[in-house]
């Protein structure tokens, strides 16, 4: 069976990466498709695409999120072919899958590969069972404090003795998103302290190890705590 003709691309996306998408696509003799909202009529990526479809609304949720009005722009338009840009529905399984049925080409991963990767811990999971070298970390269901402190001990402190020439112990300014899920554990000063003693001593036994304060002088204690806590949150759901 011989491969669809690309000659159409709809990007389902606005902005940079929507423009980028579309001047790369021309390079290549394709002609180019923007959507765009109500509010976003007259942007960058609408008016250098070839052609433009209005999918209505003031909203990206009732726009560019609207799996079914991006598949009937690209079969309006003539395009084979639809490019997610990044955010939006990029990482959107459900978004390949209804490309695929409606047959036009989803230019990504396909929605297996999505499904398998959206979930860090089961892309771990799925990485170590392929004997793919991982970052010593704790990735399994359980969610308690003492199952977070036993694989410390068990699989992430041995590791990082072994970190050289420096051993980073506080990551300043971490993410939100690392932050509210440490939250929601509850944890006591105590067990601040605990992971900071724990880490701490990694350091002094590593013969170049250094530890890096958030503050960059003197160490406040609970913010080095609080910080190297978060740290080892990340870590551990990388």
């Amino acid at each position: 069976m011989s491969a669809p003709v690309l000659t159409t691309l709809l990007v389902a996306n606005r902005g940079e990466i929507a423009c980028r998408v579309m001047r790369t696509a021309k390079a290549l003799g394709l002609t180019t498709v923007a959507v765009h909202s109500a509010t976003d009529r007259d942007a960058r990526h609408s008016r250098e695409a070839d052609i433009r479809v209005d999918l209505g609304g003031s909203k990206a949720a009732d726009s560019y999120l609207q799996i079914d009005k991006l598949i009937a722009a690209a079969k309006a338009s003539g395009a084979q072919a639809i490019h997610p840009g990044y955010g939006f529905l990029s990482e959107n399984a459900g978004f390949a899958r209804a490309i695929e049925n409606a047959g036009l080409i989803f230019l990504g991963p396909p929605a297996s590969a999505i499904d398998a990767m959206g979930s860090k811990s089961a892309a771990k999971a799925l990485m170590e069972t392929a004997g793919v070298p991982l970052v010593p970390g704790y990735h399994g269901e359980a969610q308690d404090l003492e199952t977070f402190r036993a694989a410390c001990e068990r699989s992430l402190l041995p590791k990082l003795e072994q970190f050289a020439p420096e051993l980073l112990i506080v990551s300043a300014g971490f993410d939100a998103h690392v932050a509210d899920p440490l939250a929601q554990l509850q944890l006591t000063d105590q067990d601040y302290y605990w992971i900071t003693e724990k880490l701490l001593q990694v350091a002094g036994r590593t013969a170049q190890g250094r530890v890096v304060s958030a503050l960059e002088g003197g160490y406040d204690l609970p913010a080095l705590a609080s910080a190297t806590a978060a740290h080892v949150r990340a870590l551990m759901l990388a």
